[in-house]
C-alpha cells in the first residue's frame, strides 16, 4: 500500500493533468467498475464505525482507485469518477505524510465540480488538523476560505446540517456568543441560517402512534387536537431542547395559512409526557405562530437556545434568545430590538474604543443634543478669579458672567479648565451657541485657546460641543444637525459627531460618526 501510494503522490505531483474529469481512451471492466463503487460504500462503512482513516484508504486501493490517477475511464460517469476521488481524498488527508496528495485531488475535484460541498470541507478539515499542528496563518487563512465556500454551497442548496463548533467559529467569529451571532445574522437577513446550519433537530422518518406500550398512550388529546386544528402536514423530529442529554420528541405543524404549531414531548423509557414550560406552553397551548413569528431552536456551544422571533409594527423583528433547563426553568439572555432609524443608518470611520461606545448610544446622545455630556462639574461664577486681562476684555465679559460654567479636565492633564457658554436667542424660538475657554494661571483664569486642527474647534457661533468621559480620559464631541430630504421627498434630520483626543498643546481628530432619522 505504501508504495502505491507513493507512486500516487508522485504522479499527483508531477502533471496537472492528473484527475481532470476528462475522459482517457481506456475504459476499466465493468467489474473492476463495480467494484470501485462498491469499495467506496465499504470504506465509507469502515471509517464510520472505527473512525480508521488508513483501513479505508486500504480498502480503496485494494479495489484499485490507483488506476484513476490517469484519468477518468471512458467508461466511468463524471460523478462516479469524482465521488471515488474525493471519497479517497477525504481519508488520506486524515493521515499523515499525505496532506499534499490530499489536498490536489480535493482541489482537483472542486475544480470539477465547484459546487461540492464535501469537498470544500475536506479540504477545510485537512488545513484545520495542518493549522493545530503547525500555526501557519497560511494555513488559517485557506481553512477559513474552505469552510466558508462549503457553509456558502450548503446554504444554497438548503442542505439541513449541524455544523461542528470548530467551523461555526472559523465561519462565524462572533458565534462564541449567541446573542452577537443571532443580531449579526438578522441584520444581514440570514436568520434561515439558524435553521440549516446549528439547529440539532432530527427529523423521524417512522413514528409507530399505535404502540401500546409507546407515546401513543399519554399523547392523548392534547396531540390529536392538533392534528384536528391544523390542514398541512405535521412534522416529526427529535431534539434535546432543555440541554438534559435526552432527546425530546417535537411534532410542528404548518397551516394553508402559514401559521405553525407546536408540541414537545419528553420520553420517560416507553412512555412520553407533555412537555411542561411556561415560555413552551405560550406556543403549544392553543396558540398558533402567525404572520413572521417563529420559535427557532439553535445550538451553538454544545447548548440549545429557543429563538422567538416576533414582527413589529414596523414590519421587523423583534427577537429574543432563551435558554431552557432541564427543570422546566428558562433563563433570557438577550433582547435583539429592531434598529431604530438612527442606528440603520449609522457610518462610523473611527475604530478608537469611545467611537464605538458613541455609537452605541447615539439615540441618547442625539435626544440630549450635545448640551450635557460628562461637564458635571458647574463652576460658582461668582467666585472665579479672572486675569485683569480678561476682565477688561469687553467681548468676554458677557462669558465671564454667564450661569453656563463648567469645570472639566479637557487636556487630560490633571488641571481642569473653564468652559463658558452663551445661548443667545434667535428668531423662531432658537438659540446661538458659543463658549469661551480658559485655564488656571497663579489662581487666575486666563483665556486658552485650544491646539487647532484642521477642522479646529475655534471660538464664537459653532457647533454643539459636548465632553465625553470614557476609560479616565476625557474627549471633546462636535455634534452638528442639519435638516434635509430623501430620495422620496420625505424630511430627513442627518446628525455628525467628530470625535477628538486632546493631550497638552495637541489636539487630534478620531473619526466622525453620522447618522439620520426621518423627522421634520
Amino acid at each position: 500500500m505504501k508504495k502505491t501510494r507513493r507512486n500516487l503522490i508522485w504522479i499527483l505531483l508531477a502533471g496537472s493533468w492528473l484527475l481532470t474529469s476528462q475522459a482517457y481512451a481506456y475504459d476499466l471492466p465493468a467489474t473492476d467498475l463495480d467494484k470501485l463503487n462498491s469499495a467506496q460504500r465499504l470504506a465509507a462503512r469502515v471509517y464510520q464505525e472505527t473512525k480508521d482513516a488508513a483501513g479505508a484508504v486500504k480498502v480503496l486501493e485494494e479495489a484499485g482507485v490507483e488506476r484513476l490517477a490517469k484519468g477518468r475511464p471512458g467508461n466511468m460517469p463524471v460523478k462516479d469518477y469524482l465521488d471515488v476521488i474525493e471519497a479517497y481524498a477525504g481519508y488520506l488527508a486524515r493521515t499523515a505524510d499525505t496532506g499534499d496528495a490530499a489536498a490536489e485531488y480535493l482541489k482537483t475535484v472542486i475544480k470539477a465540480d465547484s459546487k461540492r460541498a464535501s469537498a470544500y470541507r475536506s479540504l477545510g478539515e485537512l488545513y484545520y488538523r495542518q493549522f493545530q499542528q503547525k500555526a501557519d496563518p497560511q494555513f488559517q487563512r485557506i481553512y477559513q476560505r474552505a469552510f466558508a465556500r462549503y457553509v456558502e454551497r450548503i446554504l444554497a442548496a438548503r442542505i439541513k446540517t449541524e455544523l461542528p463548533q470548530h467551523i461555526i467559529e472559523a465561519v462565524y467569529p462572533q458565534a462564541r456568543d449567541i446573542c452577537l451571532l443571532v443580531r449579526n445574522l438578522n441584520e444581514q437577513h440570514r436568520l434561515n441560517d439558524l435553521e440549516l446550519l446549528f439547529n440539532p433537530e432530527h427529523e423521524i422518518s417512522e413514528l409507530d402512534l399505535a404502540d401500546p406500550k409507546g407515546i401513543h398512550t399519554l399523547l392523548g388529546a392534547s396531540f390529536a387536537g392538533l392534528l384536528q386544528t391544523i390542514e398541512g402536514p405535521v412534522t416529526q423530529s427529535t431534539i434535546d431542547i432543555d440541554n438534559d442529554g435526552q432527546a425530546e420528541l417535537r411534532f410542528s405543524a404548518h397551516t394553508s395559512e402559514g401559521c405553525q404549531r407546536n408540541l414537545f414531548y419528553k420520553k420517560f423509557g416507553e412512555q412520553a409526557a407533555l412537555l411542561s414550560n411556561d415560555l413552551l406552553d405560550e406556543y403549544y397551548r392553543g396558540k398558533r405562530i402567525c404572520a413572521g413569528s417563529k420559535l427557532r431552536i439553535v445550538h451553538i456551544n454544545n447548548t440549545n437556545y429557543i429563538v422567538e422571533q416576533q414582527p413589529t409594527d414596523t414590519h421587523q423583528l423583534d427577537l429574543q434568545v432563551f435558554e431552557l433547563r432541564p427543570s422546566g426553568e428558562y433563563i433570557p439572555h438577550c433582547r435583539i430590538s429592531p434598529p431604530t432609524a438612527l442606528e440603520r443608518n449609522l457610518v462610523n470611520d473611527c475604530q478608537a474604543p469611545v467611537c464605538k461606545n458613541l455609537a452605541g448610544n447615539i439615540n441618547a446622545i442625539v435626544a440630549a443634543e450635545g448640551q450635557a455630556g460628562s461637564e458635571w462639574l458647574v463652576s460658582d461664577v461668582a467666585a472665579q478669579k479672572f486675569n485683569a486681562g480678561v476682565v477688561a476684555d469687553p467681548t468676554l465679559k458677557p462669558f465671564i458672567e454667564s450661569p453656563h460654567q463648567y469645570q472639566v479636565d479637557l487636556d487630560n492633564d490633571g488641571e481642569e479648565e473653564l468652559i463658558a457658554r452663551l445661548w443667545t436667542p434667535l428668531t423662531g424660538g432658537k438659540l446661538e451657541y458659543q463658549y469661551r475657554l480658559f485655564e488656571k494661571q497663579n489662581e487666575f483664569w486666563q483665556l486658552w485657546n485650544l491646539p487647532s486642527p484642521e477642522e479646529g474647534i475655534g471660538p464664537g457661533p459653532w457647533q454643539w460641543f459636548f465632553i465625553k468621559a470614557f476609560e479616565n480620559s476625557n474627549y471633546i464631541v462636535a455634534y452638528t444637525a442639519s435638516k434635509d430630504v430623501d430620495a422620496g421627498s420625505q424630511p430627513i434630520t442627518k446628525y455628525q459627531l467628530t470625535v477628538y483626543q486632546l493631550t497638552k498643546n495637541q489636539m487630534t481628530r478620531l473619526g466622525v460618526i453620522r447618522t439620520q432619522q426621518p423627522g421634520e
